[in-house]
């Protein structure tokens, strides 16, 4: 009777005969150890040192980097996009504030030419007669007896031309403002004295005065380009306060005269 031998393979296994080796590179797969569930992928991990667990812990890593990779890109992608629609929104609706702004007050002062032109005769009028009336007063008397509403009349034509004067002084201050805004250096370049001027004709003399005279020129430009933004905003304020009490006093007129 034959010897037992141990399978080297399958420890404790006792195997009869001789074993016929199969061709691999990492480890021998046999149709025998196929029938049996051995599987090829975990020969060659197992070659590899290496197991199944850890194969796919490594795999599950991977992948979990990569989608990271992704959702940080995408995110930052979406963060331009959308710093960029911001800024150009912004931008767009500064210069469509300013288009309006610039309409509205041309509008206010289409509004103050038509009030002005059409109370004008009015208001002359009734001053004209109130300064008549002092002189006389049984004029005065008779005006306010004849006259339905008289001291209503003449309150009324007297508030409208104030208003009106204000509100042309109000645009006058405005459009000065949003001048002084627009074009800072082309208002200040008017109501400053040209040193460029006096340091070039000085610079032919001598190179320390055209220096000094730079200097002086830069120093002036800079000062006035400060007065002229803190100006434009105590400019802005006087209007819009302006525009305020003009308003309130045509509410309260409208009020009086229904």
């Amino acid at each position: 009777m034959r010897e037992p031998k141990y399978d080297r393979y399958r420890p404790g296994k006792v195997r009869w005969g001789k074993r016929r080796a199969c061709k691999g590179i990492q480890r021998p797969i046999c149709s025998e150890e196929r029938r049996k569930g051995r599987k090829p992928l975990e020969w060659v991990l197992e070659g590899a040192g290496l197991h199944l667990l850890s194969f796919l812990l490594i795999l599950v890593v991977v992948v979990a980097v990569v989608i990271v990779v992704a959702v940080v890109v995408l995110v930052v992608v979406v963060v331009v996009v959308v710093v960029v629609v911001v800024v150009v929104v912004v931008v767009i609706v500064a210069v469509v504030v300013k288009v309006v702004v610039i309409v509205l007050l041309l509008l206010l002062l289409l509004l103050l030419l038509l009030l002005q032109f059409s109370f004008f005769f009015v208001s002359r009028i009734t001053l004209m007669q109130i300064f008549y009336a002092f002189s006389t007063r049984r004029l005065l008397f008779r005006f306010l007896d004849k006259c339905p509403g008289g001291w209503t009349f003449i309150v009324m034509s007297l508030l409208v031309r104030s208003v009106a004067a204000m509100g042309q002084a109000a645009f006058a201050t405005a459009s000065f403002a949003i001048l002084s805004a627009e074009f800072p250096n082309h208002i200040s370049s008017v109501f400053k004295p040209n040193v460029g001027y006096f340091s070039k004709r000085s610079s032919s003399s001598s190179s320390t005065s055209s220096g000094r005279s730079s200097c002086i020129s830069n120093s002036s430009s800079s000062s006035s380009r400060s007065s002229f933004s803190s100006s434009s905003k105590v400019v802005v304020v006087v209007v819009v306060v302006v525009v305020v009490v003009v308003v309130v006093v045509v509410v309260v007129v409208v009020v009086v005269v229904a």
